[in-house]
């Protein structure tokens, strides 16, 4: 049987910012059949070096950072000559101190997590003029949250959002009608009061953020940008987002090509900007804003990921894959989920989805990148390429009905 504990092969997407010479930290092997794949659709793996734990049994996240098996590896193999540093998902100290034992750099600061606060965001956006969704951050009671809700209930809105300032991936946000919030208040007020039941452990903030919620939403554009230690800002990518019913979990994304030109102007120069602001206040590293359109054209900011996110490996492996000529293919992600998927590796995936899988031949395929919960929840991250969006639609359509 399969444990949780295969969540952590979430790191194995390490594999997309490789570069010869760098040195990718995993606790599970990466599968080299998966490894051949990817260098067919044009990875070059060439003097990347792979280590991983020994220890595959290890049921806590934090292991890794004791792993002593991979602290002497790693002593072993490192350059420093190259000035190595440390590149991880999201920095906490845990991977701070982890850079210090093995005397290499990291960029950024643990602290910067903060920066990924709902109510600070709202705030500092709020301060500079930048445009935001309706409404109001740093509650922290239930009095005050009612007076909040019923206040957008009645200039407007037919419905709200809360949102706990640390939840990611939509835990700690809950939408409430103006139905829910008159019949069931003992719901809403549960909601309020009790942050551990919601999936929330905060860390820097007890407080949410009540929003109007916009039924007339186009789509949902985001940027992402990295922020330099000289404070530059760098465009990275842009996306609009897909989501699940409730239209606040992460699905999917799709490729700039699917923005309109006045929006993504917008969407650039505005999220430039913002960036600004933050590399003002000190920030370094990845940043990711998500923001909403409405059919005024109206760009509004939702929050801030200070971190990559999931709609950074598509474009990453888009740019991999096809250098020069990248920004000429369209991309559609998503996450599929199959009942008869669960148990299988990716390996079994790779035989399955054989037919629609990507090939330099084809100048066009799917690309699965992210298995971390294929065989425990029969859930798999693709990414469709093809010279038009139209292809790149049915691609990931002819997977979702196998």
């Amino acid at each position: 049987m399969h444990s949780n504990n295969e969540l952590f092969d979430f790191d194995q997407n390490a594999l997309f910012f490789a570069n010869p010479g760098d040195v990718i930290v995993t606790r599970k092997k990466i599968p080299e059949r998966y490894i051949a794949f990817l260098s067919g659709c044009g990875f070059d793996f060439e003097g990347v070096t792979f280590i991983s734990s020994q220890n595959n049994a290890s049921s806590n996240m934090k292991d890794i950072f004791f792993d002593e098996s991979i602290i002497s590896q790693l002593h072993s193999v490192i350059d420093r000559k190259r000035n190595p540093t440390l590149d991880c998902f999201i920095l906490t100290e845990y991977e701070a101190e982890w850079a210090k034992k093995l005397d290499i750099a990291y960029e950024g600061k643990p602290e910067h997590e903060i920066f990924g606060g709902k109510s600070a965001f709202r705030s500092l956006v709020k301060k500079h003029g930048f445009s935001l969704a309706r409404g109001f951050e740093n509650q922290n009671n239930v009095l005050d949250g009612t007076l909040k809700v019923a206040w957008l209930l009645s200039t407007g809105f037919s419905e709200v959002v809360i949102k706990y300032d640390e939840g990611v991936a939509a835990l700690g946000s809950r939408r409430f009608t103006r139905e829910e919030f008159l019949t069931e208040f003992s719901s809403f007020e549960h909601f309020l009061s009790s942050r551990s039941s919601q999936g929330v452990a905060p860390k820097y903030s007890q407080n949410f953020v009540i929003e109007g919620w916009h039924d007339d939403v186009l789509y949902s554009p985001s940027i992402q940008l990295l922020v330099l230690p000289n404070g530059a800002v760098e465009l990275v990518s842009t996306h609009t987002q897909l989501f699940y019913e409730n239209k606040m979990r992460y699905k999917g994304c799709l490729s700039s090509h699917f923005i309109e030109e006045d929006v993504q102007k917008n969407l650039v120069t505005t999220g430039i900007a913002l960036a600004t602001v933050f590399a003002d206040k000190g920030y370094c590293g990845h940043l990711a804003f998500n923001a909403i359109l409405l059919p005024d054209k109206k760009l509004l900011w939702e929050e801030l990921n200070p971190r990559r996110v999931m709609s950074s490996y598509p474009f990453q492996i888009r740019k991999k894959i096809f250098g020069e000529k990248a920004d000429e293919i369209s991309y559609v992600s998503k996450h599929v989920q199959k009942s008869n998927w669960k148990e299988k590796s990716i390996e079994d995936m790779l035989a399955l989805l054989s037919p629609v899988l990507f090939s330099c031949e084809k100048n066009s395929g799917i690309v699965p990148f992210d298995y971390s919960l294929l065989s425990v929840h029969g859930r798999l991250s693709l990414v469709a390429f093809a010279t038009n969006k139209e292809d790149a639609v049915k691609l990931l359509e002819y997977v979702e009905y196998l």
